[in-house]
Protein backbone atom coordinates (compact mmCIF):
# COMPACT_ATOMS: atom_id res chain seq x y z
CA UNK A 1 0.00 0.00 0.00
CA UNK A 2 2.96 2.76 0.63
CA UNK A 3 4.78 1.46 -2.61
CA UNK A 4 5.28 4.63 -4.64
CA UNK A 5 5.53 2.99 -7.93
CA UNK A 6 3.85 2.82 -11.11
CA UNK A 7 0.20 1.67 -10.78
CA UNK A 8 0.36 2.63 -6.99
CA UNK A 9 -1.85 4.64 -5.01
CA UNK A 10 0.39 7.06 -4.36
CA UNK A 11 1.15 7.42 -7.94
CA UNK A 12 -2.57 7.75 -9.00
CA UNK A 13 -2.91 10.47 -6.03
CA UNK A 14 0.27 12.90 -7.50
CA UNK A 15 -0.72 12.12 -10.71
CA UNK A 16 -4.10 13.93 -10.00
CA UNK A 17 -2.24 16.54 -7.85
CA UNK A 18 -3.67 15.74 -4.72
CA UNK A 19 -0.60 14.34 -2.64
CA UNK A 20 2.73 14.68 -1.99
CA UNK A 21 3.47 11.71 -0.19
CA UNK A 22 1.78 8.57 1.34
CA UNK A 23 2.67 6.58 4.66
CA UNK A 24 1.34 3.23 5.67
CA UNK A 25 2.11 0.96 8.40
CA UNK A 26 1.12 -1.77 10.92
CA UNK A 27 1.28 0.14 14.01
CA UNK A 28 -0.03 -2.55 15.94
CA UNK A 29 0.10 -7.11 15.24
CA UNK A 30 -0.58 -9.66 17.25
CA UNK A 31 -2.61 -12.66 17.83
CA UNK A 32 -5.86 -11.13 18.18
CA UNK A 33 -5.75 -7.97 15.57
CA UNK A 34 -3.70 -5.54 13.74
CA UNK A 35 -4.01 -1.72 12.94
CA UNK A 36 -2.62 -0.09 10.24
CA UNK A 37 -2.27 3.37 9.67
CA UNK A 38 -2.60 5.53 6.19
CA UNK A 39 -1.01 8.83 6.40
CA UNK A 40 -1.48 10.76 2.90
CA UNK A 41 -0.07 14.42 2.90
CA UNK A 42 -2.91 16.22 0.83
CA UNK A 43 -2.29 19.45 -1.21
CA UNK A 44 -4.22 22.26 -1.04
CA UNK A 45 -6.54 20.34 -4.29
CA UNK A 46 -6.39 17.43 -2.35
CA UNK A 47 -7.70 18.56 0.87
CA UNK A 48 -10.56 19.77 -1.59
CA UNK A 49 -11.16 16.28 -2.98
CA UNK A 50 -10.81 14.59 0.19
CA UNK A 51 -13.75 12.76 -0.48
CA UNK A 52 -12.62 11.31 -4.05
CA UNK A 53 -9.17 10.31 -1.68
CA UNK A 54 -10.61 8.60 0.49
CA UNK A 55 -13.03 6.34 -2.23
CA UNK A 56 -8.98 5.86 -4.41
CA UNK A 57 -7.95 4.38 -1.03
CA UNK A 58 -10.59 2.19 -0.14
CA UNK A 59 -10.96 1.06 -3.66
CA UNK A 60 -7.02 0.03 -3.58
CA UNK A 61 -7.89 -1.56 -0.34
CA UNK A 62 -10.32 -3.68 -2.16
CA UNK A 63 -8.40 -4.50 -5.07
CA UNK A 64 -5.50 -5.67 -2.78
CA UNK A 65 -8.29 -7.86 -0.85
CA UNK A 66 -9.52 -9.41 -4.45
CA UNK A 67 -5.23 -10.08 -5.15
CA UNK A 68 -4.50 -13.67 -4.73
CA UNK A 69 -2.19 -14.44 -1.72
CA UNK A 70 1.40 -13.88 -1.89
CA UNK A 71 3.65 -16.29 -2.34
CA UNK A 72 5.48 -17.75 1.03
CA UNK A 73 8.65 -17.05 -0.47
CA UNK A 74 7.90 -13.60 -0.81
CA UNK A 75 6.49 -13.08 2.68
CA UNK A 76 9.47 -14.54 4.04
CA UNK A 77 11.80 -12.32 2.29
CA UNK A 78 9.92 -9.46 3.49
CA UNK A 79 10.32 -10.85 7.30
CA UNK A 80 13.74 -11.19 6.83
CA UNK A 81 14.19 -7.80 5.55
CA UNK A 82 12.30 -6.45 8.67
CA UNK A 83 14.53 -8.48 11.16
CA UNK A 84 17.85 -7.16 9.47
CA UNK A 85 16.36 -4.00 9.73
CA UNK A 86 15.51 -4.55 13.28
CA UNK A 87 18.49 -5.90 14.24
CA UNK A 88 20.85 -3.48 12.72
CA UNK A 89 18.48 -0.17 13.98
CA UNK A 90 20.79 2.28 16.10
CA UNK A 91 19.39 2.53 19.44
CA UNK A 92 17.36 6.24 20.04
CA UNK A 93 19.23 9.23 21.46
CA UNK A 94 18.07 10.62 24.69
CA UNK A 95 16.28 13.15 23.31
CA UNK A 96 14.76 11.45 20.33
CA UNK A 97 13.48 8.60 22.93
CA UNK A 98 11.88 11.11 25.07
CA UNK A 99 10.14 13.03 22.40
CA UNK A 100 8.51 9.14 21.29
CA UNK A 101 7.92 8.14 24.74
CA UNK A 102 5.65 11.49 24.96
CA UNK A 103 3.88 11.24 21.71
CA UNK A 104 3.02 7.44 22.43
CA UNK A 105 1.48 8.86 25.99
CA UNK A 106 -0.17 11.79 24.55
CA UNK A 107 -1.68 9.13 21.56
CA UNK A 108 -2.59 5.83 23.80
CA UNK A 109 -3.35 7.97 27.30
CA UNK A 110 -6.08 6.11 29.43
Amino acid sequence: LGHEGRYSLCAALRQRGWATELNAEVTEDNENFALMSVIVELTEEGFEHRSEVLDLLFGFLRLMRELSPWPSYLLEETETIRGIGWKTTEPASPPDAVLRLVGNMQRYAS
